[in-house]
């Protein structure tokens, strides 16, 4: 029976097996049922709309979350496209490096090379002197005893009046004197020639080594005065900065004794040519002093905002110094350190804002300024292009750049001459 006629009849019909009872609603009970009736009809009406609402949430999260994915997708795309291009950058720079050392180590072993055949040509002159003075020696030792054996001769002959009884034996010991006379001027002969044979020699292996020594200091001048042309054009003093270098090359001498044999004395050792050991050790100073200036450019990619020298001052609009180079990169590059050396200074400078100072020697500095991040420490020791700091805009700066600076006792350069000056540096050494 509906409820709604229960209701208007005050009745109440319960089943039981197959028969109703009857049952009499009061006014209570009834306003009780409608209550009862009310709140299941709401409750059902709430439900079906939080189940439609739901659904919408539900549709509006699944498009969001199929956005983030095609755009999470996007990103690693370009990521990973650019990992592979700075692995190619990484690459090349090191190929560049590995080409310079091998070009440097060339060097060394030319140069070693020639030392070591310069050094057995003087072994082998001192062998051919000594060896021509033993045998002048030999050879007037043999004129002395001839100047005996006729001063002898001459004295048996005045002794032969008064000792008649001596004559002949004095005359078979004069005969056995001049055949020893006779052999010993037969041995002067082969002597000479032998003497002569040697002067020869000795002068045919010092125009030799003379010749040598002319190509190999003219090889050495040219390779001086270009490397020399490199450094100056970078507005290096480079007179003052070789001095710095070290002393030359020690002149210490040693090794076994080794007794000479008389047949074969060794060549004289011929001084070295004051102009040749000079050069060789200019030479040698010069390859040093380029282990110490910083040729390379401190970010991977870059451009230049701002060079220096006198500029418009961004912030004051008038003339003002501008003691380095500012490089623009892109977000969170990094700055490298341009030649191995050791941190000095790494933390907050004034104007400079976060500040990493390398000493690369002899009185070479460079410094990355307006850094975001410094990724060293003062005293610890960096090698070429290791990464210092991530470039920022801190201290006295109208934006993210790296302000670059070289300075040789504390005097600030033009960094991009050095720059220019490693490129012309590389074709040097090529050459």
């Amino acid at each position: 029976m509906p409820f709604g006629r229960m209701l208007r009849e005050r009745h109440l019909y319960l089943r039981s097996g197959s028969e109703y009872r009857s049952i009499v609603l009061r006014p209570g009970h009834q306003l009780l049922g409608i209550c009862l009736s009310t709140l299941v009809l709401a409750g059902l009406v709430l439900l079906a709309v939080d189940h439609l609402a739901t659904r919408g949430t539900l549709a509006r999260q699944a498009e969001e979350i199929a956005l983030l994915q095609r755009t999470l997708d996007e990103r690693r795309e370009s990521g990973d496209a650019e990992a592979r291009r700075l692995r190619g950058i990484v690459s090349d720079l090191e190929t560049i490096n590995e080409q310079q050392r091998e070009t440097i180590a060339h060097l060394s072993e030319l140069q070693e090379t020639l030392r070591h055949e310069l050094d057995a040509t003087r072994a082998e002159v001192a062998a051919v002197a000594q060896e021509r003075d033993a045998t002048r020696k030999g050879l007037e030792a043999l004129h002395q005893g001839a100047r005996e054996q006729e001063v002898l001769a001459s004295n048996l002959a005045a002794e032969k009046a008064s000792l008649a009884a001596q004559v002949a034996a004095l005359e078979a010991r004069l005969a056995t004197v001049t055949s020893e006379r006779d052999l010993a001027r037969k041995s002067e002969k082969g002597m000479r020639w032998r003497v002569g044979m040697l002067e020869t020699r000795l002068d045919e292996l010092r125009s030799s080594t003379s010749n040598e020594t002319a190509r190999l200091r003219a090889w050495i001048v040219n390779h001086v005065s270009a490397l020399e042309n490199v450094l100056e054009r970078s507005g290096v003093d480079v007179d003052r900065m070789i001095q710095r270098v070290g002393s030359p090359m020690s002149a210490g001498q040693g090794g076994p004794l080794v007794p000479a044999l008389a047949k074969d004395p060794p060549l004289p050792v011929i001084p070295s040519q004051p102009g040749l050991t000079g050069d060789l050790s200019r030479l040698q100073r010069l390859h040093r002093l380029l282990l110490s200036i910083p040729f390379a450019a401190p970010m991977a990619q870059y451009r230049l905002n701002s060079g220096f020298g006198v500029r418009q001052d961004p912030f004051t609009g008038k003339s003002a110094m501008h003691e380095g180079l500012d490089f623009g990169g892109e977000e969170n590059a990094r700055a490298l350190a341009t030649n191995p050396g050791r941190v000095v200074e790494a933390g907050p400078a004034g104007a400079y804002g976060n500040m990493v100072e390398i000493d690369h020697g002899m009185g070479v500095h460079t410094r990355y300024a307006h850094l975001k991040k410094i990724l060293v420490r003062v005293g610890e020791r960096v090698d070429f292009h290791e990464p210092v700091g991530i470039m920022g805009s801190t201290g006295r700066s109208t934006g993210e750049h790296l302000h670059y600076e070289i300075r040789i006792d504390g005097q600030p350069l033009d960094p991009a001459n050095f720059l220019e000056a490693g490129r012309r540096l590389r074709h040097v050494l090529e050459g």
